[in-house]
């Protein structure tokens, strides 16, 4: 067959960190609230008034991150959402299909993603 299964490593190497896009989602809301803390803020007025200490800025990095985990959770259901291949192929008779939700085949293997095979050249 000119088609094998990627190794793990192959596979690994392919997604090095999944879930980059939260991780930097949640630094973007934390960092945006702290400079909304450390600058101030008062809802009349322009957002230089009531900046605060440090200190205080340290009294309130567990409400920092509780809130930001929340909205970047939010945040991932609205707007991140896995990809999912289009195009799948089986694991043993490497049939390829378009993807239509039904991940078994006829010939008793599982559908795939072509991102997972690779070409063998003979």
């Amino acid at each position: 067959m000119p088609w094998d299964r990627k190794s793990t490593s192959e596979l690994r190497h392919r997604h090095k960190f999944p879930y980059s896009k939260v991780v930097w989602s949640f630094i973007l809301f934390a960092l945006s609230l702290t400079l909304v803390f450390k600058i101030g803020y008062n809802k009349y007025a322009s957002p230089v008034i009531n900046p605060i200490t440090w200190g205080q800025l340290l009294n309130r990095i567990p409400f920092i991150l509780v809130f930001s985990g929340v909205i970047t959770w939010i945040w991932c259901l609205l707007f991140i959402r896995p990809e999912m291949d289009k195009v799948v192929m089986c694991d043993k008779c490497f049939k390829p299909k378009n993807w239509d939700g039904i991940g078994d085949c006829d010939c008793g293997g599982k559908f795939h993603s072509m991102n997972n095979f690779k070409w063998i050249e003979k």
